[in-house]
């Protein structure tokens, strides 16, 4: 006789059961559909509760590392804001120490010198003007002088390189016009700009002199010295002043430096004389207003 298969036997076992159900008490048959009804509940929800508890672990850690850029990303701007308050404290007392140097150098007397910075240049007009935040409201007016960090100049006694006085500022323009918070200056090498000036002898110089003379700018953009007679001494090397006077500068400033000294073609008796600045003028960034004399 053959064995029965495998479906045979699970239709013996089901109509066992069945009948064991239907032999038992009600009691114990409604604890039976009870438990069974139970753990198929079960089985059917737990999946869905480990699931949703899982995501909602997620989440919260998703939440926690976005929490974690965000105080990153303020750390970082944090210290882009430090690096730039150090590096403006530290531009702020170079000025600081350079204008000391200005006040050590030159006797002032009641003159007050104010730092003012070069916003922009003025490109609406061919003139070498420069704009700086300083105005009306900070009493800046037409007339007063501006003064710049000089370019290094070293020492010598030759002939190759004749001896120029080593300055710590000098005269870079004077003020032309006013806003209430804005100024123009007009630049040594403004073809307008023209000024009285002293040449003086040089360091190291046997011969002494002093002469005057009228600084300008030709249409080449050279800076020159006119109306200096040729029995003057004059020679490359000797420095150049603005002039003093009650209603610019309190002393003679420095302003440049003979560069090249030869006979006037149109007028053997003068010199033409070409001037090299103090000042690097197509690479200032700050000056010196000197606010000296009234405005009468």
């Amino acid at each position: 006789m053959a064995e029965p298969n495998i479906k045979t036997r699970i239709l013996y076992i089901m109509l066992f059961l069945s009948a064991i159900f239907v032999l038992l008490p009600d009691k114990y048959t409604n604890k039976a559909n009870f438990a069974l009804s139970s753990l198929v509940e079960i089985a059917s929800s737990k999946p869905y509760t480990i699931a949703s508890e899982t995501s909602d672990q997620i989440e919260d850690i998703i939440d926690q590392d976005d929490e974690y850029n965000d105080l990153l990303r303020k750390y970082e701007n944090l210290l882009i804001e430090l690096n730039n308050t150090k590096s403006e404290m530290a531009y702020q007392q170079r000025h600081i120490e350079e204008l000391a140097n200005i006040r050590n150098e030159f006797s002032f007397g009641r003159a007050t010198l104010v730092r003012a910075h070069i916003s922009a240049e003025d490109t609406s007009i061919s003139r070498k003007n420069k704009i700086v935040n300083r105005g009306s409201r900070d009493g800046v007016r037409p007339g007063l002088f501006a003064l710049a960090t000089c370019e290094t100049y070293e020492e010598s006694n030759t002939s190759e390189n004749p001896t120029a006085t080593v300055w710590k500022s000098a005269v870079a323009g004077k003020i032309i016009s006013v806003s209430l918070t804005s100024s123009a200056i007009q630049m040594l090498n403004d073809p307008a700009f023209s000024e009285t000036v002293i040449i003086k002898s040089g360091r190291g110089r046997q011969d002494s002199f002093e002469s005057e003379g009228v600084i300008y700018c030709d249409g080449k953009g050279n800076i020159k010295v006119k109306h200096v007679e040729t029995n003057c001494p004059v020679k490359p090397g000797d420095p150049i002043f603005l002039k003093a006077s009650e209603k610019t500068m309190p002393i003679d400033i420095i302003i440049g430096y003979v560069s090249n000294c030869d006979y006037n073609p149109d007028n053997a008796v003068l010199w033409n004389i070409t001037v090299q600045p103090a000042v690097n003028l197509s690479d200032i960034k700050d000056v010196i207003i000197v606010f000296h004399g009234s405005e009468e």
